[in-house]
């Protein structure tokens, strides 16, 4: 059986990818949860630098082991090239994924096809007047996931001096953009780029999160606007025209009032769309890259991908919480285990510990009829898990 290593921030879903497809996988992961050690050889990293993805038992793998990026790799060149010279690289090469997490480029191919790109700039302005009529945020160079990202408040007396001190080595500035965010999935082989999911994702309104950018999970779309749609398509084929490869990758979009769509960032690497996107369709995104037609799902006139929708959702500890190994067992019984639950608990623990206030703790799945009954059942399953306390205080 061949081995394919995938690495990243959390890496479950990916792992579960690549051995539904009949790979045995190696994982280097942030987290190391209790249901990706179950299935996969599992190396739990401090950060996904170079020094750390260079692992000594990985130095007798043969060159034709596939490596598949999760989360936080794209940012990550050097540990790229490092896997790339030793390995196979599932996905755009190195010197490619450089390409596709330029701004500049996303900025290109946003107007090639009349998308917007919102403002953007890589130190703060010298005046005031500059920031006129315009909401901003400060988004990091690196990291995954909004963690870090923040609404800038300027006002007549902000010292931007201050702002500017820093700012160049650490993050940019970024017009915000006002309306609906969305994840986009798609799948691209020699020949061509195809538009295969969307997915909204959840508000600061409907989950709970520690900071208001912080991504808190995902609604699968079965219906999406034709017009937009067709915006989407063209997207993807100018990425690939512009930048071929096979594999998948990911953008970030905003629908704003209007109906305008705006281009946040291209990910090139799986996404946590793409498990939705999987679950929805009963696809798998390995066996799909060989054969265009398979994800050919999308087309102008229908975006119906499933008379189902599932709903994601990341529980970051409100308080402290105190996970015991009773509660860790209790967690591992409510998993995805049997196939056909219609809500189940994903990226458990594998250890007890103390969740500081704002961490991730685990995920919760929901299967509705459409986005919004997903998400209703999806909340009610925590309000289910709060009710039963068990998650404790920790004191």
């Amino acid at each position: 059986m061949p081995t394919c290593i995938v690495v990243g921030a959390s890496c479950r879903a990916l792992a579960e990818s690549m051995i539904d497809a009949g790979f045995d996988v190696i994982a280097i992961d942030l987290y190391g949860d209790r249901d990706l050690q179950s299935i996969a050889q599992t190396y739990i990293v401090e950060n996904l630098t170079l020094e750390n993805i260079q692992l000594p038992q990985l130095e007798k793998l043969p060159k034709q082991t596939l490596v598949a990026l999760a989360g936080g790799m794209e940012d990550q060149l050097a540990s790229v090239e490092w896997l790339e010279d030793r390995f196979a690289l599932l996905g755009p090469s190195s010197s490619q994924i450089k390409t596709l997490r330029d701004r500049s480029f996303w900025k290109m191919v946003a107007a090639s096809v009349g998308l917007g790109f919102p403002q953007t700039l890589e130190h703060p302005p010298s005046t005031h007047s500059d920031f006129h009529a315009l909401s901003w945020l400060w988004k990091p160079r690196y990291g995954a996931g909004g963690v870090h990202i923040k609404r800038i408040e300027i006002g007549p007396n902000t010292d931007l001096d201050r702002l500017q001190n820093g700012s160049t080595h650490q993050g940019y500035w970024q017009q915000e953009i006002n309306g609906t965010p969305f994840g986009c999935v798609f799948n691209a082989n020699e020949e061509h780029c195809e538009l295969v999911s969307i997915s909204r994702s959840l508000t600061e309104s409907e989950w709970a999160g520690p900071t208001p950018f912080i991504y808190r999970g995902s609604l699968f779309e079965t219906t999406f606007p034709d017009a937009c749609v067709n915006s989407l398509k063209l997207l993807g084929a100018a990425v690939h025209s512009a930048i071929p490869f096979v594999g998948w990758f990911g953008v970030d979009i905003i629908l704003d009032h209007s109906g305008q769509v705006w281009l946040l960032e291209i990910n090139p690497r799986w996404t946590a769309s793409m498990e939705l996107s999987s679950l929805a369709g009963s696809r798998n995104w390995m066996t799909d890259l060989g054969d265009g037609s398979k994800s050919n799902r999308v087309t102008s006139e229908s975006f119906t991908l499933s008379k189902s929708s599932i709903g994601k959702g990341i529980c970051y500890a409100a308080n402290d919480i105190l996970l015991d190994q009773e509660c860790l067992d209790r967690l591992w019984l409510l998993r995805r285990h049997r196939g056909g639950e219609e809500s189940w608990i994903a990226d458990i623990p594998s250890n007890a510990q103390t969740s500081p206030q704002g961490y991730p703790m685990f995920s919760l799945f929901s299967v509705g009829p459409t986005p919004n009954k997903a998400l209703e059942k999806l909340t009610a399953f925590q309000s289910a898990l709060n009710r039963e306390q068990i998650m404790k205080m920790a004191s």
